[in-house]
Order: structure tokens, then C-alpha cells, then sequence
């Protein structure tokens, strides 16, 4: 573990709910991917890694691969938009099967080519309401535990 002057997640579960959807292929380096395990107190992590999969699930995820934390540099980011001095950190998972890498951030992704989930906006509204549904029913199963 390197030198952490700031929590890498330092945002309740629940601000997931609101962080940007996206899909790029391909991320084929895996190597720098931090375990959530690692970075989480024990008897919060299970919270957040519940809620990641059911959005990643509802937007179509297949359920293959694991769940890391992509770490992103300060200096690819736009210093009026982001806290430049600490870098961005992605929740990502690369689907076995086609190799698309799913993300969920907290900011806007510059120069994301895969782009953020988007559709019709019928199809943005129903997805939207799937991953709701999805997260209600995450919630309602078990307590935060922030």
C-alpha cells in the first residue's frame, strides 16, 4: 500500500446512486486495480461493493469479473472542474465474456470514448428505474452501515 493522505472512498454508499455510468473497451491492464477490501473498513465494504454490482447489473452487466477501484491521476482532469490534488477513484469491473470494462465515477470522465450509458431517453428512463428497483431492493435487505 502506497502513502494515503486522503481516503480513497470518502462518500457513503448511498452517493453511488449518483455517480456517472460508463463502458470502454478495452481496459487490458489489470495490474493497477486496487481490491475494495483493501481500502474499505471490513464491516463497510460488503454496503458499497452491493450497491456497485446492482448498478452495474441493471445497466447490463453479465455478474463476470471483480470489482476494483480504478485510480485515475489528478493531471488528466480539468483543475476547475475536480480537486486536482488527489486524482479520481472509478469503481470498475471487466466483463469476462466481451471484455467491456463497466465504470461508475464520481465526476465526468474526460476523453471516456465509450462513452457514459446513455439511450433513447425511454430507454435511459427504464434503466434508470430497473437500477432503482434494483437498489431498493438492496436497501430494504440490509441496513447502512455508514
Amino acid at each position: 500500500m502506497g502513502i494515503h493522505t486522503k481516503p480513497v472512498i470518502d462518500y457513503p454508499p448511498e452517493a453511488l446512486r449518483t455517480f456517472r455510468l460508463y463502458t470502454y473497451e478495452w481496459i487490458d491492464n489489470l495490474d493497477f486495480l486496487l481490491d475494495p477490501r483493501d481500502q474499505l473498513p471490513p464491516e463497510k465494504v460488503e454496503n458499497y461493493l452491493r450497491i456497485v454490482h446492482g448498478i452495474f447489473k441493471a445497466a447490463g452487466w453479465e455478474e463476470t469479473g471483480e470489482i476494483r477501484l480504478l485510480w485515475l491521476p489528478p493531471f488528466i482532469f480539468n483543475p476547475t472542474h475536480y480537486d486536482h490534488t488527489h486524482g479520481v477513484t472509478v469503481w470498475h469491473v471487466k466483463q469476462i465474456e466481451d471484455g467491456i470494462s463497466w465504470m461508475l465515477s464520481p465526476v465526468e470522465l474526460p476523453n471516456c470514448y465509450g462513452g457514459e450509458v446513455t439511450g433513447s431517453e425511454s430507454e435511459v428512463y427504464e434503466r434508470r428505474l430497473k437500477a432503482e428497483q434494483e437498489l431498493e431492493r438492496i436497501f430494504s435487505d440490509e441496513p447502512s452501515q455508514t
